[in-house]
């Protein structure tokens, strides 16, 4: 993994990718309109403020290095942490005042130290307590089936990515019974993806896909995050990483066009120490 270049070095940097014409008028309201945003996190903030424009479908990635600020930014568009300076609406509503809203329609995938899969439970048992979790509290249980159908999900995406040209990976066999320690790397990523998209959130939030140390692997997740993302009703989503080189090799094995408007690309850098 490469590290951000020297261009980089000075100021966040946010890249634009119109991927068709749309008037931004036609969009309706932006999902995250962030203004000269600074984050908590680190003692001086990001290394620049950070203003950004995303709606429905958008896909927001951003890169730094361990320190630079990106999970700090992550969790602040979703509410889970109040900002120092600058101003931020999402989903229309002014944090950090509406941040519990916020929360209820932001969904987080597998956050090293905040939502690991629990090591003494099954899959299934995540599936089953996620689901129940979307329930009003009288209903307190899930069918088989439904738990069922969430495994499958993850399957018959591991069966299109083992089938996409130029992707390095094994045929799947995600099964209920398993535990984290008996699923691979790859599995748990889109796991968890799948579970943070139960209930339809507005917003999803992928931290630090590079946790995942094969370089295969870290393709495959970002298709596999393309293709999940790739409909109508697709919610924003914010990426992290070191390192979005493979995102490019992930669009070129989805094989067709993103239904998202933009791609939103946020360099960081770790403010420099005197």
């Amino acid at each position: 993994m490469t590290h951000p270049d020297a261009a980089d070095q000075s100021a966040a940097r946010i890249s634009n990718e119109p991927l068709e014409n749309v008037d931004e008028e036609d969009l309706g309201e932006p999902v995250i309109d962030a203004v000269c945003l600074a984050v908590e996190g680190q003692s001086s903030g990001l290394p620049a403020p950070i203003s950004i424009r995303a709606f429905r479908g958008d896909l927001v990635v951003v890169r730094g290095a361990a320190g630079s600020g990106k999970t700090a930014l992550l969790l602040t568009l979703g509410g889970r942490m109040n900002y120092r300076a600058g101003r931020l609406q999402v989903l229309g509503n002014n944090l950090p005042h509406g941040a519990r809203t916020v929360r209820a329609r932001a969904a987080l995938g597998l956050m090293r130290g905040v939502n690991d899969l629990d090591p003494n439970l099954s899959v299934e048992q995540h599936i089953a307590e996620r689901l129940i979790f979307q329930q009003p509290w009288w209903k307190p249980w899930v069918s088989r089936q439904a738990v069922h159908n969430i495994v499958e999900l993850v399957n018959t995406t591991m069966s299109s990515l083992a089938h996409s040209p130029g992707l390095k990976v094994g045929a799947p066999r995600l099964e209920g019974r398993n535990f984290p320690s008996e699923v691979t790397p790859l599995e748990q990523f889109l796991l968890g993806t799948v579970l943070a998209l139960v209930g339809s959130p507005d917003i999803l939030l992928v931290d630090d896909i590079d946790a995942l140390r094969d370089r295969a692997d870290r393709v495959a997740a970002w298709t596999g995050l393309l293709q999940f993302l790739n409909g109508p009703a697709s919610p924003t989503t914010v990426v992290t990483c070191q390192d979005d080189t493979e995102l490019a090799e992930a669009l070129d094995a989805l094989g067709s066009p993103l239904t998202a408007t933009q791609i939103h690309r946020i360099a960081l850098t770790s403010p420099s120490r005197n």
